[in-house]
């Protein structure tokens, strides 16, 4: 899990969610740190869902609720859409921009015209994830947390 506390859910705290349903997250950190966030979706497919093309600040202060969209403030929303499955909501948080967070700026500049959401392979967020845990930078070790949240997703049933 990392050495500090980071928690992730769903701002209205349900795990199933139907088609066309919008769904909010909140990230909470008792540290100050950057964050990404990711969805590992049932058919395999891994998306960079934070930072993205219209909310790029990956940094969250100490103890202040992070609500992703977020309200009156981000222009996007995440819409319930195939593939229907349990996917998992993963959010990976450093002390400092490390060669993580390096790695998905990069990601980030990939993303074409009519993409929102740099699709990433898993191998490379495993491995990033396992190069930071002993990383450091000129003040010593970086700190980090992870946290994820299985959300369930299906076809309308109406």
């Amino acid at each position: 899990k990392g050495v500090f506390k980071i928690s992730l859910y769903t701002q209205d705290k349900r795990s199933e969610y139907y088609e066309r349903e919008k769904v909010k997250f909140s990230v909470l950190s008792e540290r100050n740190c950057h964050i990404a966030m990711f969805i590992h979706q049932s058919d395999g497919t891994s998306l960079l869902i934070y930072p993205n093309r219209w909310s790029q600040d990956t940094w969250i202060p100490a103890d202040r609720l992070l609500t992703v969209p977020a309200p009156e403030k981000d222009k996007f929303e995440f819409l319930v859409s195939p593939p229907y499955g349990d996917d998992v909501i993963q959010v990976i948080a450093c002390t400092n921009r490390n060669a993580l967070i390096d790695r998905i700026d990069k990601e980030l500049k990939k993303i074409s015209g009519s993409q929102n959401f740099a699709v990433i392979e898993r191998g490379m967020i495993v491995k990033e994830i396992n190069s930071s845990k002993v990383a450091e930078d000129s003040k010593g070790p970086l700190e980090w947390g992870e946290a994820h949240f299985l959300i369930s997703t299906f076809p309308s049933g109406k």
